[in-house]
């Protein structure tokens, strides 16, 4: 236990370099263009996002680091091969996610985005999931391109839209 809670500190002190270093490139002149128009900066989001990032990894590693110290007794191992399983796999469907939203557009990269989600977590009424695979993507775009004025990636099929 001791062997996981070491990783688990390695883990969060590199998730937390990680976090400043983005914070600080975040911060960078770069991005101060813009501001007058919309009245936030382009990294207002993607801060808040970072702060919580940085926070998760401080609470992880002051975990992982009251373990490794013995001030807390051992929990017993509630982790299994398994439990990893789902989550990465979420990660590697994200990643696959942004990847496709550049190649085929918003619209078709969420449709199967929210469907493969909805699947891997264990809802199994397709005359469910499917509607709400389509109509939520469809609704985010919508309002991002006519209401917000905001364009998101296109599919190279409806380049015109």
């Amino acid at each position: 236990m001791r062997q996981k809670a070491q990783r688990t500190l390695s883990f969060g002190a590199a998730s937390i370099l990680c976090a400043i270093v983005f914070l600080i490139h975040a911060n960078s002149d770069r991005y101060s263009a813009g501001i007058a128009d919309y009245g936030f900066s382009p990294v207002f989001f993607p801060e808040i996002l970072l702060f919580f990032w940085l926070g998760l990894s401080l609470l992880l590693t002051l975990k992982a680091w009251i373990e490794i110290r013995g001030l807390k007794p051992d929990a017993p191992n509630v982790f299994s091969e398994r439990s990893y399983r789902r989550p990465m796999m979420c990660f590697g469907i994200t990643s696959l996610y942004s990847v496709l939203i550049l190649q085929i557009g918003f619209l078709f990269a969420s449709m199967l985005f929210s469907i493969t989600f909805i699947r891997l977590f264990g809802y199994k009424r397709w005359a469910v999931a499917i509607p709400i695979a389509i109509i939520f993507p469809v609704v985010i775009w919508y309002v991002f391109n006519f209401s917000l004025h905001v364009p998101l990636p296109v599919s190279p099929w409806f380049s015109r839209i």
